[in-house]
């Protein structure tokens, strides 16, 4: 495995992993080859949890190794398969990348257990554009995900390369909603570019996206991911939700002609 090399020239994870329990999430060669942003310790950390866990005693949110200690988030979806009982009628998710071979267990020389899954994608970390090394292509580090501060600045996140969100942005602000997109705890945020606001009506009026339909792009209590999602019959409450108005958020992944899976 391509991680074993990163772990192997670095000075510092090796010594760790001998002294410590682990839980490590390790992506396939494939994997790391489709993964364009630089591979180091940082993003090995990411992948690293400090307690060794079997995938059916794993909690919904795990602590990473990186600075700060980011978390990850626990998917558990049925297999559809009655005939398998129990954990193993479950397929598990790392954030959007999916164990593929789980509970390879290990002890160190200190005999302290680890437990090693493999999976199919690189658990992708969000990474500050800004300050990005062009040299070394080392990027600036990496950031815990701020709804608010990529309405804000998205070009830390590296979106005005691709997007645009001023339009939002701008609606957000000038309706006094920032805080929405800073609520704390466990939520999902729908941020739309300004090309879906690029049409007649909304062009027209802009009063028409007021605060309901604000509070309609947030998912309270969840974080979602697009692998993760089944059907569109899964259906969430969003923060516009009330007894009078009832504002629900469905989301279904979907095969273009080109093959490529789109939610």
């Amino acid at each position: 495995l391509q991680v074993a090399r990163i772990i192997q020239e670095d000075k510092l994870l090796p010594t760790l992993m001998e002294t410590q329990g682990y839980t490590a999430f390790i992506p396939t060669n494939d994997a790391l080859r489709a993964y364009q942003a630089p591979k180091d310790r940082r993003l090995v950390q990411y992948h690293l949890v400090n307690l060794p866990y079997m995938v059916q005693e794993m909690p919904d949110e795990l602590n990473t190794e990186l600075s700060g200690n980011p978390r990850v988030y626990v998917s558990r979806l049925p297999s559809g398969n009655p005939a398998i009982k129990g954990w193993e009628n479950f397929n598990y998710y790392i954030n959007n990348a999916k164990i593929i071979d789980a509970n390879h267990i290990a002890f160190n020389e200190e005999g302290t257990k680890q437990v090693l899954h493999i999976v199919d994608q690189v658990i992708v970390p969000t990474v500050a554009k800004i300050g990005a090394n062009t040299t070394t292509g080392i990027a600036a580090g990496f950031i815990t995900p701020d709804a608010q501060k990529l309405l804000l600045k998205p070009q830390l996140y590296g979106l005005v390369d691709n997007y645009s969100i001023s339009e939002f942005e701008n609606r957000v602000s000038n309706l006094d909603l920032l805080d929405v997109f800073n609520i704390s705890g466990k939520n999902t945020f729908f941020i739309p570019v300004n090309q879906a606001l690029n049409v007649p009506v909304l062009r027209t009026d802009k009063d028409l996206i007021d605060k309901q339909v604000i509070h309609g792009h947030v998912v309270p209590g969840h974080v979602l991911f697009t692998r993760t999602v089944q059907n569109s019959n899964d259906q969430y409450e969003s923060l516009a939700f009330t007894d009078n108005l009832k504002v629900f958020i469905s989301m279904e992944n979907v095969s273009n002609p080109d093959h490529k899976d789109t939610t």
